[in-house]
């Protein structure tokens, strides 16, 4: 999958958030597992998130915490491309 800006899989993941979030509302548990069309559309936004997004995340996630931990002993952050 290409390089594609972080800010950009960070907007999706939001995106999955808040639609789950509306989708949902303000129904309990034994009301959603009753409820098909809310499950899918919960289950295709995490799914989509998870497919699409998270890998991406993973790998953004471990630079910037190893351009910190970097940072932080004073030393220069690796080279990691």
């Amino acid at each position: 999958m290409p390089f594609r800006d972080p800010r950009g899989h960070l907007g999706d993941v939001l995106d999955a958030i808040d639609k789950i979030t509306e989708f949902i509302g303000e129904i309990d548990l034994t009301a959603y597992r009753a409820d098909e069309k809310t499950k899918a559309a919960v289950e295709r936004n995490v799914w989509g998130t998870v497919k699409q997004d998270l890998p991406n995340l993973r790998d953004i996630v471990q630079k910037i915490l190893l351009s910190v931990a970097s940072e932080q002993c004073g030393d220069d952050p690796p080279h990691t491309e």
